[in-house]
């Protein structure tokens, strides 16, 4: 699937040009003709993943009731080994779910609210802050009333320059959340790579500025950094990896 010639990923330590993206779509359908669908993708998915997914999910889903889905996590998405991930299958045994019951998934799942902010998330890196400012400004004409933007600078002062020219921008008209993209580097990579005492540090000077939250600062798999991180305060928002599991 193209995404755009030359599109250069601020997370992406290579700086590698992404002109396309991969997909595989997975559908699920029960004896009743109920049909759920699933999908997964990345920059470059292995060849053949689609028949290796199916060969493996058959092999166990054949016969199985799509509700038990503790079940299936445990003797499943627990245990199986692919060379490939399979924990989207999940979702498709969910929209099974929703469909029989007939109604949405955040209801299913006791969700207080019946609507979600939706936030603005920008990519590119190579823009000043008074552009990104300018950038804000745009989206909250376009009805958006939150926006993410990169952190991505070698040294802290031009991250918390950036951040400070958007919410300066905005006010208090739109949340503004920042995202350090670090829960896939670790030493050693090209900066920058954040560590405890930077992601402190700024978690202190953003809060101060009123961002809303501060996402991915850390490597999704230093526990106790994150842990000593969320714990150092009472208010802010520390979302890690997307791809946590376990």
């Amino acid at each position: 699937m193209p995404t755009g010639k030359g599109l250069v990923l601020p997370w992406d330590p290579k700086k590698v040009p992404q002109d396309t993206r991969d997909y595989v779509i997975m559908q699920f359908i029960t004896d009743d003709g109920v049909v759920g669908t699933t999908m997964d993708g990345d920059y470059e998915l292995p060849a053949g993943i689609g028949k290796t997914v199916q060969e493996v999910a058959e092999a166990y889903f054949v016969g199985k009731d799509p509700f038990d889905i503790e079940t299936h996590n445990v003797e499943f998405f627990q245990k199986a080994r692919a060379g490939v991930r399979l924990f989207f299958l999940e979702i498709g045994l969910w929209d099974i779910i929703g469909k029989i019951c007939n109604q949405p998934l955040y209801k299913l799942w006791g969700a207080h609210a019946s609507k979600v902010k939706p936030y603005a998330a920008t990519v590119h890196f190579d823009k000043t802050p008074q552009q990104r400012a300018e950038d804000a400004l745009r989206f909250y004409e376009f009805g958006f009333r939150a926006i993410k933007i990169r952190l991505h600078h070698d040294k802290p002062s031009e991250d918390l320059a950036m951040a400070a020219v958007v919410k300066n921008a905005v006010g208090d008209k739109m949340d503004v959340m920042v995202d350090a993209n670090q829960a896939g580097k670790k030493a050693g990579d090209p900066p920058p790579v954040w560590d405890l005492e930077r992601t402190l540090s700024m978690a202190k000077e953003l809060d101060a500025m009123g961002i809303y939250w501060l996402e991915e600062p850390l490597n999704r798999f230093a526990y106790d950094d994150l842990a000593a991180s969320g714990s150092s305060s009472n208010a802010y928002t520390w979302p890690a990896g997307k791809a946590m599991w376990g």
